[in-house]
């Protein structure tokens, strides 16, 4: 099971704003409507929703069956049963698609965790997710033994062949120092590429791969 608190502790900052900022911005006839508090909060609705999708269940019946009922009942005491539960969802759903890391948020994630939280939704059928490479190798017998994973919450995802946005350039150096400390901690040395007489240095990284090479040969807006 999956620590909750962490995602919890972020998810009830968020709820503690936007539910009242939505409600005053709702149009009404003129009627007052009651807004009774159920057995579970929309903290715990939504950590719980968010704790699934970083799960590796396929469904939430199974989720909620296997690991949630049997061991997440010291973190939700008021705990629903499975069928209550898929009732409260729909009135998760708005929340959730204000929710998310704040753009320009540096994440990191280590062991077990990496392949749970690389489980979001694919854009085709077709595509071979990280998961499907750590499944492979693991059926292969050449799991890895360490797992590291730094990223950053995108700005745009939209802007097809745009460059980076200045929060997530702002992060390279910071996301560049993780890797290195855990680097570090496994005893490895560090030479300067730049002063490096080594000729296996030279091209790294390969000289396409720099910022300046990719802006000046990206198409001009009018030919996508």
């Amino acid at each position: 099971m999956i620590d909750c608190e962490a995602v919890y502790c972020d998810v009830d900052d968020f709820c503690q704003v936007f539910p009242p900022a939505w409600h005053r911005r709702l149009l009404t006839g003129g009627e007052r409507r009651r807004r009774r508090a159920g057995r579970l909060t929309l903290s715990e609705i939504l950590t719980i929703l968010i704790v699934f999708h970083q799960s590796q269940y396929r469904t939430f019946k199974a989720f909620s069956l296997l690991s949630l009922s049997r061991h997440a009942r010291g973190e939700f005491p008021s705990l629903v049963g499975y069928t209550r539960f898929v009732a409260l969802i729909p009135q998760a759903f708005r929340p959730l698609c204000f929710y998310r890391l704040p753009p320009g948020t540096l994440k990191r994630v280590e062991g077990d965790e990496v392949p749970k939280f690389m489980g979001a939704k694919k854009m085709s059928l077709h595509q071979t997710g990280f998961q499907e490479v750590l499944a492979l190798a693991d059926l292969l017998g050449d799991y890895p033994r360490h797992l590291l994973l730094i990223g950053v919450q995108p700005v745009e995802l939209d802007d097809f062949g745009g460059s980076l946005r200045p929060e997530v350039k702002a992060q390279i150096e910071p996301a560049i120092g993780l890797a290195r400390a855990y680097l570090e901690s496994f005893g490895i040395d560090w030479e300067d590429c730049e002063t490096s007489e080594a000729a296996d240095y030279r091209d790294l990284p390969h000289p396409s791969l720099g910022l300046d090479v990719y802006e000046s040969g990206r198409p001009r807006i009018e030919m996508g």
